[in-house]
């Protein structure tokens, strides 16, 4: 393979991991919130539950 082309292929996936690194940082953060809220929703209906019997 041409010593050229394997560097631009280096190059053109650390851009590619960059541009990527700032796009999944947001949607962690949403995703994160909503399996947050999921896993109070659900101990508080078991706390629910525990209080009734």
């Amino acid at each position: 393979m041409n010593p050229v082309l394997v560097v631009l292929i280096l190059i053109g996936g650390g851009l590619l991991w960059l541009l990527c690194s700032f796009l999944f940082r947001p949607i962690g953060k949403i995703s994160k919130k909503l399996v947050d809220d999921a896993k109070d929703a659900m101990f508080d209906e078991e706390e629910k539950e525990n209080e009734e019997k």
